[in-house]
């Protein structure tokens, strides 16, 4: 089984990395049981909340269509410049049609596909494994880092993961930065009363 499969986004469930690939970050064997994909896939989803949160931008795109457009040239209509468009976010071309007057409605995916970013991958497959590695109830079927056992055996102490650094430590979320997108807002003020009864007298124009 391909562990590097992506689930169909955004028509599939939307998550931008498989359990399979969970599993293979922790070393469980292939076939999944129904108990430990389902832990799998919460884990992913709460990381790829984090991620979402910090980005302040979904990691799955939405499809949009543009109808009715004539594009600037016709000899590469598969690049998203060859259209009119003005997007505030990215976009790609999924398909496109003739229309009988010779314009084209033109299908768009807009806005971050986190599954086709190795680096969002790489993050919420990494926390997801480590989440799971994590969970009390070992419902996920990896066990927890075993840092040392007493003699008799009655005394497990367990290791957290390696620290931001260290040999084999989790990717930071700072790794995602230049994925961000930043939000501006326009600073709200309260409305002005007209002059006279203002104190700014309005400026005239000529």
């Amino acid at each position: 089984m391909d562990t590097s499969a992506r689930l169909d986004l955004p028509l599939g469930q939307g998550l931008v990395g498989s359990p399979e690939a969970v599993a293979d970050a922790l070393g469980v064997p292939l076939p999944l049981t129904p108990a430990q994909r389902a832990a799998y896939e919460e884990e992913i989803r709460n990381a790829q909340a984090d991620v979402a949160g910090y980005l302040n931008r979904s990691l799955v795109p939405r499809l949009m269509t543009v109808r009715g457009v004539t594009p600037r040239w016709t000899d590469a209509l598969d690049d998203i410049t060859a259209w009119p468009v003005h997007l505030d976010d990215i976009a790609e071309v999924v398909t496109y049609r003739t229309n009988p007057d010779g314009t084209y409605d033109v299908d768009l995916l807009v806005g971050l596909n986190g599954a086709h970013e190795e680096a969002v991958v790489r993050y919420v497959v990494a926390h997801a494994a480590e989440m799971v590695r994590q969970r009390p109830d070992q419902s996920g079927g990896a066990g927890r880092r075993v840092s040392s056992v007493s003699a008799e055996g009655q005394s497990i102490s367990y290791e957290s993961a390696p620290a931001a650094g260290q040999a084999g430590a989790l990717p930071s979320i700072d790794s995602l930065k230049s994925l961000r997108r930043l939000l501006f807002e326009p600073l709200s003020r309260p409305p002005r009363a007209p002059w006279p009864y203002s104190s700014t007298r309005p400026r005239r124009w000529r």
